[in-house]
This record gives C-alpha cells, sequence and structure tokens, in this order.
C-alpha cells in the first residue's frame, strides 16, 4: 500500500513504497531530467520513476517546486484562455500546431482552437495560419487546372481518334462497295411517325454500306448513320427542324459519301425521266383539254369501231379512292373528243372536239407510243391509262 509524499503533492503525482519514493512526470520534462540527476531509475509496472526514501529531503523540494510551477501554468492558461484571442488551426498540419506550441498558444479543446498569450503571438500565428491556406488554395487551383487541361487534353485525343476512326471506317466501307467517291460527302435527315420501338426503327433505316438515289439523280453511299426518337414534348419545344411534326417521331441521319452513278444507274434514271416527262405531257393534255370543255347533256357516242385509241384519267391518293379526271378519245377520222363526267357535287358533263390543231398531233403522238399507264404526282396522284386499237 503507499502513502503520499506530501499533503499538497498529489498520490498519483509521487508516493512512498516501502523505501522507494514514486514521481510520475512527463519524459524530457524539467522535473524528469532533475530527478534522472538524482539516480532516479525507471519502474516499468507502474510507469514512474523511483528513487530510495534515503533522498527524500532531495526529492520533496523538486516536486514541490514542480507542483507550483505547474500551478502558475495553469493559471497562465485559465487567464490566456478567458482572454479570447483565438486562432484556429487545420488539424494535422504538424508545423502549424508546432508553431503555436512556439508562441506559447493554449489548446481550447472544446473549441478545437488556441488561445494566444498576447495579440502580437495571436497576429503572428493568424498570418502563418492564413498564409498555409492560401498557398493550399493556390495549390488546389492549381491541380484543378492541370486535371482540366489533362481531361481537355484526353477528351480532345478521344475525340480526334474518333474522327480518325470513323475516316478510316468510311474509307473502308466505299472500299467494299466498289463504287468511285468523288470527294463531297452529304448529310441528309429523315423522320418517321410510324408507332415502332427501337429494334423495328433501327432495322428500318438505311443499311450502312448502301447506296441511295438523291435529289438531282446524285447518289450517296451510307457510312454512318444515327438513329433517336423525339417525344411529343420535345417535338414542339426542342426538336425542331424544317421537316418535323408537332408530333413524337423518329429521326434517321444518314452521312452519306457522294459516289459515281453507275451506268445501269444513269440508264434507269433516263428510262425514269423519260416516264416523268411522258406522264408529264399526258396530265398538261388533260389540263388543257379541261379548260376547253363545254357544258353538254350527254357524250357525243363514239363506237369502239371509230376509236384509234384512248386515254383514261383517274386522280387521288395512294390508299384512298379516286374519282375519274376525264377521257380523250381519238377518232378514225382525225378527231379529238374529250369528255369529263363531272364533280361530285353536280355531275355536270363537259366535252370538247378538237380537229386540226397542235393538241390533235400530240395525241396522235402519245397514241403511237403505245398502251401503257402512267402516272403523275401533284397534289394528288393522277393515274393515265392509254389503250390503243391494236390492244382492244
Amino acid at each position: 500500500m503507499h502513502k503520499p509524499l506530501h499533503e499538497d503533492v498529489s498520490a498519483d503525482r509521487a508516493w512512498v513504497v516501502g523505501r522507494r519514493i514514486y514521481v510520475r512526470c512527463p519524459k524530457n520534462s524539467q522535473l524528469d531530467r532533475k530527478l534522472i540527476e538524482l539516480g532516479a531509475k525507471w519502474d516499468w509496472d507502474v510507469r514512474a520513476r523511483w528513487v530510495g526514501t534515503g533522498k527524500r529531503e532531495q526529492v520533496l523540494p523538486l516536486v514541490l517546486a514542480d507542483e507550483q510551477r505547474a500551478r502558475a501554468e495553469q493559471e497562465a492558461a485559465r487567464q490566456v484562455l478567458e482572454a479570447g484571442r483565438w486562432v484556429t488551426v487545420p488539424r494535422g498540419v504538424v508545423a502549424l500546431h508546432g508553431r503555436a506550441g512556439e508562441l506559447g498558444a493554449v489548446w481550447d479543446s472544446a473549441g478545437h482552437r488556441y488561445a494566444m498569450p498576447s495579440e502580437d503571438s495571436r497576429a503572428e500565428l493568424q498570418r502563418i495560419v492564413d498564409a498555409w491556406v492560401a498557398e493550399q488554395k493556390a495549390a488546389q487551383q492549381r491541380r484543378a487546372a492541370d486535371n482540366a487541361e489533362a481531361r481537355a487534353t484526353q477528351e480532345a485525343e478521344a475525340k480526334a481518334a474518333a474522327v480518325e476512326e470513323a475516316e478510316r471506317r468510311r474509307a473502308e466501307i466505299v472500299a467494299d462497295s466498289g463504287r468511285a467517291p468523288i470527294g463531297d460527302t452529304e448529310t441528309l435527315h429523315t423522320i418517321s411517325t410510324r408507332w415502332m420501338n427501337r429494334a423495328t426503327a433501327e432495322s428500318t433505316a438505311w443499311p450502312v454500306g448502301t447506296v441511295h438515289r438523291l435529289r438531282g439523280g446524285r447518289r450517296g453511299l451510307v457510312v454512318a448513320r444515327k438513329v433517336w426518337f423525339t417525344n411529343d414534348d420535345d417535338a414542339t419545344d426542342i426538336d425542331w427542324h424544317p421537316d418535323a411534326p408537332d408530333e413524337a417521331h423518329w429521326n434517321f441521319q444518314y452521312t452519306l459519301a457522294i459516289v459515281e452513278p453507275t451506268n445501269a444507274e444513269l440508264r434507269a434514271d433516263a428510262e425514269a425521266a423519260a416516264l416523268r416527262a411522258d406522264a408529264a405531257q399526258l396530265h398538261a393534255l388533260f389540263r388543257e383539254l379541261g379548260r376547253a370543255g363545254r357544258v353538254v347533256y350527254a357524250f357525243t357516242a363514239v363506237p369502239d369501231s371509230a376509236r384509234v385509241g384512248t386515254i383514261r384519267g383517274t386522280a387521288g391518293t395512294p390508299g384512298t379512292s379516286s374519282f375519274d379526271t376525264g377521257t380523250v378519245i381519238l377518232t378514225d377520222d382525225d378527231r379529238v373528243v374529250w369528255q369529263h363526267p363531272g364533280h361530285h357535287d353536280d355531275w355536270i358533263r363537259t366535252e370538247a372536239v378538237v380537229t386540226g390543231s397542235d393538241q390533235l398531233d400530240r395525241v396522235r403522238a402519245l397514241l403511237a407510243a403505245g398502251a401503257r399507264t402512267r402516272h403523275h404526282v401533284d397534289q394528288l396522284t393522277y393515274t393515265y391509262e392509254i389503250t390503243t386499237t391494236a390492244t382492244r
């Protein structure tokens, strides 16, 4: 059992056990050094230094003086804390905390800050802390700038690589197609309001590597495509372009490499142009004869035996019913007979008979080309069916 060394000293600080005096103090403190000079030993079990009781008269003054010094330091620290000259030091920055100790700072464990012994020491430590914080912010900004530059470089490199890969892929597609590119590239944007899912939309889009006829007879080879959906809200607010409807729709965007048309395509174009020109001549003829028509109560009867050929016209929109747009008859006595049954509201018949005119020559030429059917597309689709004596 141990007893206190002195009534003014806590038994946890200094005590006597048998012939030993134990003293517990911070390592390397002034008291610790004095005890070592007296030959004190370290007891690992109680974690304190000890000397023999024979040195009591030497040890006691040292302990009492240390107690008095500790009380004085505590009182000074209390006064510093009450003065409230505060400086907050970032956690973990050993150099700053060390400097605070050198300046005599007192730690406030409740507020996690330092109280400084004077206004000068407070200003000094605050200046050091502010400089450290400014340097950290500058370093952070430099790192952020470096990171942003690195990201920009990576994005630019990735974009350049993507462009290079796209160009390589396009060159590969053109080479595989066997077509001759002329060096031009065009972007084509089409839409569809048809109800379909992503898979159907993708299958509906033109496949990469296929060739399509463009306006003016040019041919475009699909080297890239993009398919996306626009909902009802975005159709009017965001995804606006001249051909976009104000409703949900699928978008098909194609990158086309313009290629030289083949001989077969040129022949097909010429044939299609000839068909359109033929249909346009028929349409113009009907419009002219229609303006020449006069109201009749009954059509002139033209027996089949007297007919050289007949051109019958109808009109409508695809998928709906059609209506009669008139009939042109060429007789064997060189008359052109135009007959129109009238329209739905009144069914007033009109008729015109033409002889010896440019229109007669044009009808002869059109019939001479033989039986056929032609379509002319305007606001409606006009169909013209030609029969001749040879086909009756």
